[in-house]
């Protein structure tokens, strides 16, 4: 466990406890650059290259009749293709997923997408 963790029981008294979540909270935490994540880079703008990328998969997804722009959207990170919003069939997944994936300088795909009919019974 690392040393910095909070360790209590089922027997901590309820006041003990809230004083040692005050204080984590208290304490400023600092991610090292190494271990942050996120789409920009360390001059706050995306890569030239996985703005190219972003580009070209949108453009590609364009002519999907898969892929509707106003329920989803694309991002890259160093060549990861990041899905996100909603698809209406699984078909519609899978034309996508396949144009995708046939983008020179795709290095992986992440789906991050809901199909409509389940995120409908969500909200």
């Amino acid at each position: 466990m690392p040393a910095d963790s909070i360790t209590t029981t089922i027997s901590t008294p309820t006041a003990a406890f809230a004083a040692l979540v005050r204080a984590a909270l208290a304490t400023p935490q600092t991610v090292p650059a190494s271990r942050r994540a996120g789409a920009l880079g360390s001059a706050g703008t995306p890569s030239a290259a996985d703005t190219a990328l972003r580009a070209q998969v949108l453009a590609r997804l364009a002519n999907d009749a898969g892929w509707n722009r106003d329920y989803a959207n694309a991002h890259v990170l160093d060549g990861t293709v990041i899905l996100q919003g909603l698809y209406a069939r699984q078909a519609d997944r899978r034309s996508v997923r396949a144009a995708v994936l046939a983008i020179p300088g795709v290095r992986r795909l992440r789906d991050d997408r809901t199909r409509l009919r389940e995120w409908q019974a969500m909200v």
